[in-house]
C-alpha cells in the first residue's frame, strides 16, 4: 500500500515540528562525532549525506517513486543542500551548538525575501523591516564572555550563515520541485544530486577512509538516520509552505539541550556562564518573535 506523506497528516505544522526535533538531535549527535570521533570534516559531509540517500532509497522504492519529469528545481536544490551541508559540516567543527542553532534563524529571513523573489509573495516594507531586526539580532546570538561583537565577524559564523542561506533556497526549491514531480520523486532525486556533487570531494579524505572503524560508521549511521527523519519532514512541510515550516523548524532546540548539558556536564559540548546563555537566549527569543510577526 502506497504511503502518501504529504496527505497523511492534515497540517504541515505536525511536519515541521518533527523535522525541528529532529535537526536539533542532529546538531547534538553531529557535534559529538566531531570533537570526539571524526577528525576530517570532508569524511564525515561526505558519509553524513550518503546515509540520507541510503535510507531514502528504500522509502521511495516502497512508494513507487517514479522519474522525476522536471530534474531542474531538483537540481537546483540537490546543489543548494550539497553547499548547506557542507558549509554547515565545517562550522560544526569550529562552533558552539548553542550558536549553531540560533544562527540558522537568519534562514528565517532568508526564505521570507526569497519567497517574495521566487514564489511571487508580496512583501511590506513592514515585513523587510522584521528581517532586518532578525539580521540584526542574529549578531548577538554569537555573543561570547568578552561580550565584543567581534565573536560574530569571524569565517566560522559567516559559513553558518551562508548555509542558512543555501537551506532557504534549498525549501525554496524543494516546493517547487515538488509541485512538478511529486513529493518522493523530489525527495530521492536531490539526495541523488547532493551525493553527486560530493563525489568530487573524495580525493580529500581518501587517506582516511581505510582508517575508518565499526564505532565511528555507527555513528553516522545514527545521525544520518536523525537527519533523514528531519528531511523527510521538512519537505513535506515545504510541500505546503515555506516561510512558516522555516520558522519552527528554525527553533533551537538543540541551543536549550547544549545549555542544559553546559551545567550539569560540561566537559562534554562546551560550557559558558549564564549571563552568556543569556544574552544569547534573548536574541534569539527576538529573531523568533520577529519571524512569527513576519509569517503573520
Amino acid at each position: 500500500m502506497k504511503f502518501d506523506i504529504i496527505t497523511f497528516m492534515p497540517s504541515f505544522i505536525i511536519f515541521a515540528w518533527l523535522a525541528s526535533i529532529a535537526f536539533g538531535l542532529a546538531n547534538i549527535f553531529g557535534k559529538l562525532i566531531t570533537k570526539y570521533s571524526i577528525a576530517n570534516a570532508w569524511l564525515f559531509n561526505f558519509f553524513y549525506c550518503l546515509m540520507a540517500l541510503v535510507y531514502t532509497i528504500p522509502l521511495a522504492i516502497f512508494n513507487n517513486v517514479t522519474m522525476p519529469v522536471n530534474w531542474s528545481n531538483i537540481i537546483y536544490a540537490g546543489v543548494a543542500t550539497a553547499i548547506e551541508f557542507t558549509l554547515y559540516i565545517f562550522a560544526l567543527y569550529k562552533l558552539d551548538v548553542s550558536i549553531i542553532g540560533p544562527l540558522f534563524n537568519f534562514k528565517i529571513g532568508f526564505a521570507v525575501i526569497l519567497a517574495g523573489l521566487f514564489l511571487n509573495e508580496i512583501l511590506t516594507p513592514f515585513q523587510y523591516f522584521l528581517a532586518t531586526i532578525i539580521f540584526i539580532a542574529g549578531i548577538f546570538v554569537s555573543i561570547d564572555e568578552k561580550m565584543s561583537l567581534k565573536s560574530f565577524f569571524k569565517l566560522p559564523v559567516f559559513l553558518i550563515i551562508m548555509s542558512a542561506l543555501g537551506s532557504a533556497l534549498m525549501a525554496i526549491f524543494t516546493k517547487k520541485a515538488i509541485a512538478d514531480n511529486g513529493y518522493w520523486s523530489t525527495t530521492l532525486g536531490v539526495a541523488i544530486v547532493i551525493q553527486g556533487c560530493l563525489m568530487v570531494t573524495i580525493p580529500l579524505f581518501i587517506k582516511d577512509l581505510i582508517k575508518i572503524n565499526k564505532s565511528q560508521l555507527l555513528f553516522i549511521t545514527g545521525v544520518g538516520l536523525v537527519d533523514t527523519v528531519g528531511l523527510l519532514a521538512s519537505n513535506a512541510a515545504y510541500a505546503h509552505n515555506v516561510s512558516i515550516s522555516s520558522i519552527i523548524i528554525a527553533v533551537p532546540f538543540s541551543m536549550i539541550a547544549a545549555a542544559v548539558f553546559s551545567h550539569f556536564i560540561p566537559e562534554l559540548l562546551e560550557h559558558h556562564t549564564v549571563k552568556t546563555y543569556a544574552i544569547r537566549f534573548t536574541a534569539t527569543a527576538v529573531m523568533i518573535l520577529a519571524a512569527l510577526k513576519l509569517s503573520l
